[in-house]
């Protein structure tokens, strides 16, 4: 994103914090295309947690309670 840090620390946690998807490995340029992506992981609708993919999603599903 070309934003200069004075040291790695604060410089890791900008990476983490606006580059890194916390559900995958991929990584973004901005905040808003990190956002985008994140938006494409699939969301429970029990409890609103967001993961990694499918099978992920099916498997966590089978943990709640059915109605």
């Amino acid at each position: 994103c070309g934003r200069r840090f004075n040291n790695l620390s604060d410089r890791n946690v900008h990476w983490s914090l606006v580059h890194c998807c916390n559900y995958c490995d991929k990584v973004c340029s901005t905040e808003e295309e990190k956002n985008n992506h994140v938006a494409s992981h699939p969301k429970c609708d029990v409890c609103g947690i967001r993961l990694k993919d499918d099978v992920e999603y099916k498997a966590h599903i089978l943990e709640h309670p059915n109605p």
